[in-house]
């Protein structure tokens, strides 16, 4: 009798995905993020004597043209240091290639797969918006900064695990700066339905002090507002029990913004991002953001052929920056603050459309299966005009999606999911183990 083996990979996928945007946590360096990535293809590899590659050109490609960025930049003319972020960059981005395979490779087996994805994605959201509360509230009313003591002082993962600017504290979650939550706090108030925890999303949104979190939270609840609105005729029957358990939350909630200065900060937030948009000038910040879509021209005119199509490499777009202006010239490579122009000058116009079209595949396909689709990817889309937004994690999760529009398979309404599928090698039970 064929010997049966069993192996559960949903504790890895379930770790991997909630931890992957808690860069706090680093060891040498690098994130729990990517050793769990590495880790989970070992135990997959090993467990199912399988190597998975995706079929997929939209991805495929991505990742060769990384390769190929990184040869752009080891024959172009930059210093060592450029020329090794752009080669180490690269290498860590392959564990990701193949985890990510391997999750495709589970979902086909399974469908349900999805519903453990989507759950730890909510679930690192949550810890998020939780632990940006927990960290305001410590330090407003103690003066404990809690990631400083835990992540550097007590651990020692990360020299720096708090957002500070101007000398004002601001809280930042599990990361050293809140702009790597932005796009976590658009997942959250797409995927929770639950009024109370998109609240919470709210208010740690203006908490982190932010503009691009902001921008992005406010552009996903009006594209959502928009499109319920379109999709069903607004009605006013309540009961009187759902009365009262609104007006209670009403007070209950204002009583808790007012006791925490909630009102203030978010005033002032709004008021700060109205001041960068209307007079881009008067906040130095903004307007050396702007200032790197005008300097691209410049960068655009003075790149080789090669590099200009092709890139300068991952992690290397603030080289010409320092080249025009001497700015930033002590630091061994940095990227420029734009999604949009780092990854002009990083792949190059080339990977710029490769990136943006595997984006806007998942925008424009997925918005055939749920409008949601569509909201999270223009959000995060925007957000990309003021910062980095598309960090590791965040890349990952848009490959899933894009993974799950393949599969005709629902990413945000995951606990419906009907539809089978089987692979020829074995099969998934509903606790995704993998049976053979």
């Amino acid at each position: 009798m064929e010997k049966v083996r069993t192996l559960n990979f949903n504790w890895l996928i379930w770790l991997m995905i909630v931890s992957s945007s808690m860069i706090v946590i680093q060891f040498s360096g690098r994130t729990l993020f990517l050793f769990l990535q590495i880790i989970f293809c070992l135990v997959v590899a090993i467990g199912t004597s399988k190597i998975a590659f995706f079929r997929f050109k939209e991805i495929n490609l991505i990742f060769i043209f990384m390769l190929v960025t990184a040869l752009s930049a080891w024959i172009g003319d930059l210093p060592d240091s450029y020329k090794k972020a752009a080669l180490v960059v690269t290498v860590y981005m392959i564990p990701m290639y193949f985890s990510a395979a391997y999750v495709y490779m589970l979902m086909k087996r399974d469908n349900k797969m999805l519903s453990v994805i989507v759950r730890a994605i909510k679930l690192m959201c949550l810890i998020q918006i939780v632990w940006v509360l927990i960290q305001y509230v410590l330090h407003t009313f103690f003066g404990i900064d809690i990631n400083q003591i835990l992540f550097t002082d007590v651990f020692r993962f990360v020299e720096n695990a708090s957002f500070y600017r101007n000398w004002v504290y601001y809280p930042s979650g599990l990361t050293w700066h809140s702009a790597v939550l932005a796009p976590a706090f658009v997942l959250a108030i797409v995927l929770f339905d639950s009024l109370p925890i998109r609240f919470l999303a709210l208010v740690a949104v203006f908490l982190c002090g932010n503009s691009t979190a902001v921008v992005g939270a406010v552009i996903a609840i009006l594209l959502l507002i928009i499109y319920e609105i379109g999709q069903r005729k607004v009605t006013f029957k309540f009961r009187v029990s759902t009365i009262i358990s609104i007006f209670g939350l009403l007070i209950v909630g204002g009583i808790v913004l007012y006791q925490f200065n909630i009102f203030e900060i978010a005033s002032d937030r709004i008021v700060h991002l109205w001041v960068r948009l209307m007079d881009p000038q008067s906040d130095s910040s903004t307007s050396a953001h702007l200032g790197y879509y005008s300097d691209y021209l410049k960068v655009l005119n003075e790149s080789p052929m090669f590099q200009a199509l092709f890139g300068y490499g991952e992690g290397t777009s603030g080289y010409p920056i320092t080249v025009m202006y001497n700015r930033y010239t002590t630091l061994g490579n940095w990227s420029v603050e734009s999604d949009i122009i780092n990854l002009l000058i990083s792949r190059g116009i080339v990977g710029f459309v490769l990136f943006y079209y595997f984006i806007f595949y998942i925008a424009l396909k997925g918005m055939k299966i749920d409008f949601r689709y569509f909201v999270v990817v223009v959000s995060i889309f925007v957000q990309g005009f003021g910062y980095n937004v598309q960090w590791d994690y965040v890349f990952f999760l848009e490959i899933l999606m894009f993974c799950s529009i393949k599969l005709n398979l629902n990413f945000f309404e995951s606990y419906k999911l009907v539809k089978t599928n089987r692979g020829s090698e074995g099969e998934m039970n509903l606790d995704g183990q993998l049976q053979r």
